[in-house]
């Protein structure tokens, strides 16, 4: 609800302003453009999945924004004739459904539309990854596991392949707690270099698919001269009895560190109100530029 609200303000402030320019002139009939679903398409199989859980529009026409929209969406525009239509795709930050933002590794969309007034037409963004995203891992559980480093210090807890639900593909990683191992906390076997010091704003996210019966935390440890600079977990997932995609964002983090490399950590912990917990994963990939 409250993201619902945040998006109708941002959309009525912008009608307000543009409404100053028709005063004392008559209602002018609009045209509309719609967007059920935005799809994300891959150049190659080195982008990892296609899955997405992109939620809002954010529309221009003729280079001005009209908006951003929750899907599905349709949005009244004055603009009329050929018109250029910019659609970016929106996602909760770290889940958050008050943190819309637009997903700076998602490129823009862009067509050439003819918009007459009254009528209504619809768009289908296919949407591709920007050309200057880096992907620095991509984890899909099929080849392997690369969190392979043991944080908790117990050895009967790990992420193992699971093969019998996988969200796609042939298998997924599944994370299991019990009684005896309740605590889980492990990290990526490899270090990534992620902190640009010229561009220290620079988006560095991490996308993942996830179902799982019991709360985890993912987050990131900086570390300069291999010394542990700090450690962090910036975002909680709650259990979710169907898959679900996140998209977490450690660029704040990654960039107050200052470290000259960083470590990808999950960690979880079982209470006593269910006796086995259970934690999904495929997907996992770590973008910056």
């Amino acid at each position: 609800m409250k993201k619902i609200i945040l998006l109708s303000l941002l959309a009525l402030i912008y009608m307000q302003f543009n409404s100053c320019e028709l005063i004392d002139e008559p209602e002018q009939i609009p045209s509309y453009i719609q967007i059920d679903t935005m799809n994300v398409q891959l150049r190659n199989m080195m982008e990892g999945t296609k899955s997405h859980n992109i939620k809002d529009a954010w529309l221009f026409v003729n280079n001005q924004l009209v908006g951003p929209f929750e899907l599905p969406m349709k949005a009244p525009v004055l603009e009329e004739g050929e018109q250029l239509v910019e659609v970016f795709a929106g996602i909760d930050d770290n889940g958050i459904i008050s943190l819309p933002e637009v997903y700076p590794f998602y490129d823009r969309y862009r067509i050439t539309r003819t918009l007459k007034r009254g009528e209504t037409i619809t768009v289908e963004p296919n949407i591709l990854y920007n050309d200057d995203t880096k992907f620095a891992f991509i984890e899909d559980f099929e080849l392997g596991i690369l969190f392979g480093a043991d944080l908790d210090g117990n050895d009967n807890t790990r992420i193992e392949i699971e093969a019998s639900n996988p969200f796609e593909g042939q298998r997924s990683g599944i994370i299991h707690l019990n009684a005896e191992n309740s605590i889980f906390e492990h990290g990526t076997a490899n270090f990534y270099d992620l902190y640009d010091e010229t561009n220290i704003n620079a988006p560095i996210y991490m996308e993942l698919n996830y179902k799982n019966n019991i709360p985890f935390e993912v987050g990131v440890i900086g570390y300069d001269n291999n010394a542990v600079v700090e450690k962090v977990y910036i975002a909680g997932m709650n259990p979710s009895d169907e898959w679900n995609k996140i998209y977490v964002n450690m660029t704040f983090d990654v960039s107050r560190m200052k470290g000259d490399s960083y470590q990808i950590v999950i960690r979880a912990a079982k209470g006593q109100d269910i006796e086995n917990g259970e934690i999904f994963l495929d997907n996992i990939k770590l973008l910056h530029f």
